[in-house]
């Protein structure tokens, strides 16, 4: 049981908590030691680092995690990120002819737009917010003319491939060419159209190049990944009802307030842009030709609506891109990054022509017809998507959560267009009550929004070190240790130096069949996530004992193994609620099982329940600890006990001062109703028992050793097989006969064991 109640305000940090983060600190320590980290010792037998771009660690938006406390980093670089975001999208705002101020809010709306805050602390947000900085770059190639001005695009288009996430990078390159193509129409002669298109494309390839140190290896590794779960179907888009998060974005809860009842993940259809910008996107449809050319105009229009038709209908258009491997095997809903961008820098258009006092000026009822088109086409799908929201938050009892978010929603939305209307009266106040107005609604909207995602925990809450970390950092020395179920959460051990058999990370299909021998349901959560089940007897696996597997890690809550039989117990009250419990065993004791008739309730302070074994004299030889953080249901609650060694028990004290009654089950004569579970010979020695219950496993072969004899069979399930089954510690499994040797066993010393080496 975890030791406190941590509450993360963002509760969406899996993978950076458990993957991407653990990985960093491997690649800082690293650097701090004077050598580049191309390899993670510590998961899945290893796996590569910085030799491919799955995390981001040569990006220089993560500079930060270089150099500073990791714990400080995260904020750094969300700030650096949302900085990047918003600067870009101003160059690129002036770039077209727009005001500073226009370019500032632009870039806000896009910054804090609903793919840039949920997926905060992944890859995926440094390279949405690169988006502007490639758009920026086209720009700047096409209107400079100049071949040394395709050189920030190429520095542009390098950084997106070291951040990691390949197909929202593409899905940017996608659209940026377009413009690129679109841009050069005005250019007077055809050779100046293939000039600059040939000179933004060699920057293209210039900067892949760039990246080829992390690109080569990944391709070549990527024969051996397993993708055929990621195809996708022209079917396989975001659901319309999703359309509501445009404006609502917590129209079908969240996870922060922990009442999330929409379709799919909250990561992977949250879309929110906020009703000021959509109004301000909805006035720059209709005034935007007033504020750019004619063609940049249409493109981001005709890129907009392709965008999300793709995103949210599919059908036969996303079919068509969908024979490229770029579509073929990356979720659609990504595209939503690409959609912040263009549907920002329609906003621009609206906001531009507000301070222009375009509205005011042009506004002829033919236009304010259309706008009013515009805005009702728009929000009128919002409306149906609401519709649908609202019929799943009445089938999950939310209906109050659910009209609070729409009524402020609706508030602020309606204070938009009132002031997108004071923008049509000719006089020089009211748009400057607009322009002032209209920016105090995108802010207080975009604060609301994006406030809970953003960094806010307490530093001694950033991975503290728990009593099990503690233990097995003594005990582990060069070995692995396995978890069942998510006990150390595995993967974030990398963090803490230690070795494990799973992890969350592409696997080796070889490794993968391994894992799978051990527990076949060991890749159920995830094709890139191996848990094994949560039970205790995964520790018997003789595969296991090649991995080099000394210790196993299990949740309290599982059944601690062993033989378990019924005892007689003496019990003494202590005061209103609590017990002392002396039981007589027979045997070495792992564990008092406590059967409880009404559950317990531990309330807001974890009970803890200890337990002490105790030999002939009365003395203390091994005790065991259970914390009781969380309600627990009727049944009952094992209390582990570590191994005495050599010592006799004779008397196990169970002891348990709670705030609350226990609840436990008692016979006709008032005694407490209990079982010990006593060891068995399965090669498992209970050595730790408090905030997890671990397991030290005698049969485990050294992970680096010596093995003398082979035994060579060449189909792959059959190796597997005999690995199962047991082989001597002497022998290893090969698929083909090598060079002879002689038999005679050696000694190993090890040298070197950093990541590299």
């Amino acid at each position: 049981d975890p030791p406190d109640a941590v509450v993360p305000t963002n509760p969406l940090v899996g993978d950076t908590v458990d993957s991407i983060l653990p990985a960093k600190s491997v690649f800082r320590d690293s650097l701090q030691t004077g050598s580049i980290g191309w390899w993670n010792p510590y998961q899945l037998g290893g796996r590569p680092l910085a030799s491919v771009p799955n995390e981001s660690l040569f990006s220089p938006l993560n500079a930060a995690y270089w150099i500073l406390p990791l714990w400080y980093a995260p904020g750094l670089v969300k700030l650096l990120e949302i900085g990047i975001a918003v600067l870009f999208t101003t160059l690129f705002v002036r770039r077209l002819g727009m005001s500073t101020a226009t370019g500032m809010l632009a870039g806000a709306v896009f910054a804090f737009s609903g793919f840039q805050v949920v997926w905060t602390n992944w890859p995926q947000t440094h390279v949405g917010a690169l988006i502007a900085a490639l758009f920026w770059a086209v720009e700047y190639a096409a209107g400079e003319r100049r071949l040394s001005a395709a050189l920030p695009l190429a520095a542009v288009v390098a950084i997106m491939w070291f951040e990691g996430f390949p197909s929202v990078t593409g899905y940017a390159l996608l659209f940026a060419g377009a413009y690129a193509l679109v841009r050069t129409l005005p250019m007077a002669s055809v050779w100046d159209r293939v000039r600059s298109l040939a000179a933004a494309g060699a920057a293209v390839v210039v900067g892949t190049a760039l990246a080829a140190v992390q690109l080569l290896p990944f391709a070549l590794s990527f024969g051996d990944i397993d993708v055929g779960t990621r195809e996708q179907t022209s079917a396989a888009t975001l659901p319309l009802r999703v359309v509501a998060t445009f404006a609502v974005p917590n129209a079908f809860g969240s996870p922060v307030d922990r009442n999330f009842f929409g379709p799919g993940n909250y990561i992977e259809i949250q879309s929110f842009i906020g009703g000021a910008a959509l109004l301000l996107a909805c006035v720059g449809v209709v005034y935007g030709l007033r504020v750019v050319r004619k063609s940049l105009y249409w493109y981001f229009l005709v890129s907009t609506i392709v965008a999300l038709w793709l995103t949210f209908v599919g059908g036969f258009l996303l079919g068509l891109f969908q024979l490229t491997p770029l579509f073929a095997i990356n979720f659609i809903g990504r595209m939503r990054s690409v959609i912040g961008f263009l549907v920002a820098i329609l906003a621009a258009f609206g906001f531009e022509a507000i301070l222009r006092r375009i509205p005011a000026v042009a506004g002829s009822w033919r236009n304010r017809g259309l706008l009013v088109g515009t805005v009702a086409v728009v929000f009128g799908a919002v409306g149906f998507s609401l519709f649908r929201a609202w019929q799943m938050a009445r089938a999950n009892l939310e209906l109050d959560y659910f009209w609070s978010h729409v009524a402020v929603a609706a508030a602020l939305a309606g204070l938009a267009l009132l002031l997108v209307g004071l923008a049509h009266v000719a006089r020089s106040g009211a748009s400057t009550v607009a322009v002032v107005g209209l920016v105090g609604v995108v802010a207080v909207e975009v604060l609301l929004f994006a406030r809970p995602f953003l960094p806010q925990i307490p530093v001694d809450e950033f991975y503290p070190e728990t009593p099990s970390h503690a233990f097995l950092d003594s005990e582990l020395g060069s070995n692995r240790f396995a978890a069942a179920g998510l006990a150390m959460y595995p993967s974030t051990q990398s963090l803490y130096g230690m070795r494990t058999v799973t992890g969350h990370a592409f696997h080796d299909p070889d490794w993968q069949d391994l894992l799978e021998a051990v527990d076949p349901g060991v890749m159920n959560a995830s094709p890139t996530f191996s848990i094994f089940a949560s039970r205790a007897d995964i520790g018997l696996s003789p595969v296991l004992d090649r991995f080099g597997v000394s210790h196993l890690v299990t949740d309290p809550r599982v059944r601690v193994l062993g033989d378990r039989r019924a005892t007689d117990s003496a019990s003494e009250r202590v005061g209103d609620h609590g017990f002392v419990l002396e039981v007589p065993v027979d045997g070495t004791p792992r564990a008092i099982t406590v059967f409880l008739d009404d559950g317990a309730d531990p309330g807001l302070q974890p009970d803890e329940v200890r337990v002490e074994a105790l030999d002939d004299e009365g003395r203390s030889v091994a005790e065991g600890v259970r914390r009781l953080t969380k309600a627990l249901p009727p049944g009952p609650v094992d209390i582990p006990i570590v191994d005495a060694g050599e010592a006799e028990v004779e008397v196990v004290r169970v002891a348990y001062t709670g705030d609350n009654a226990l609840g436990e089950r008692r016979d006709a004569a008032g005694s407490v109703v209990l079982e010990v579970v006593t060891a068995v010979s399965d090669g498992m020695t209970l050595v730790h028992a408090s905030d997890t219950v671990v397991y030290e496993r005698s049969t485990v072969l050294p992970r680096i050793r010596w093995a003398g004899e082979s035994v060579v069979l060449e189909d792959p399930a059959a190796r597997i097989d005999a690995l199962a089954a047991g082989l001597p510690s002497d022998t290893v499994v090969i698929e083909q006969s090598g060079i002879a040797s002689s038999g005679e066993g050696a000694r190993v010393h090890s040298v070197d064991e950093t990541g590299n080496s």
